[in-house]
């Protein structure tokens, strides 16, 4: 990988972002928390979602090559420092894989009381902001070297996970859009 190639996925993984910001722009609680079936995730719970995510890349990114934690101290979760599930009236057991839902009961996924708009968007710029940081601080270098996330069975280059959570993101952009248009809600432009 080149320090071109690098900064482009860094550049994209930040659009990722800043397009779901403007994606949820102006939205009522209503329309965070709408859903077409009772079984289905709302606006709101894909947006905790994602937060979630990045508050843990941003956490596990210094652990992930030598140089990276003298740059960025040590990870710690935004949602750990912060107590936002005591806060929020959330059970941790509950929560999936770390808390971020992966492996989540559908139910309770569907049924997750999450606090107001507000709150969950500051949480998912602060998150946003930390693990942008965090990957901003990556060089060519750091980007190849091999790293073993505990939810995988072998290791990849630090650069691939940029590259797969820009995707992942991306994707939970695109539900987010859905639900949108599913309220006749005009199509974000972002």
């Amino acid at each position: 990988m080149t320090d071109v190639l690098l900064q482009s996925l860094k550049d994209r993984y930040n659009l990722v972002h800043r397009r779901l910001l403007k994606t949820v722009e102006g939205l009522t609680e209503e329309q965070f928390a709408w859903k077409p079936t009772p079984n289905s995730s709302s606006i709101a719970f894909n947006l905790w979602h994602l937060a979630r995510w990045a508050d843990y890349l941003q956490a596990a990114i210094p652990k992930m090559a030598p140089g990276l934690e003298v740059k960025l101290g040590p990870g710690r979760q935004i949602w750990e420092s912060q107590r936002l599930a005591e806060k929020w009236g959330l059970d941790p057991a509950q929560l999936g894989w770390n808390q971020t839902s992966t492996q989540m009961e559908d139910e309770i996924a569907a049924n997750l009381a999450l606090p107001s708009s507000e709150a969950l968007l500051a949480y998912l710029r602060d998150a946003f902001a930390a693990v942008e940081r965090a990957v901003a601080a990556g060089d060519d270098e750091e980007a190849r070297v091999v790293y073993k996330m505990p939810y995988e069975k072998e290791g990849r280059p630090v650069g691939s996970f940029i590259m797969s959570f820009a995707t992942h993101d991306d994707f939970h952009r695109g539900q987010v859009a859905a639900l949108r248009r599913a309220q006749n809600l005009p199509r974000a432009i972002g």
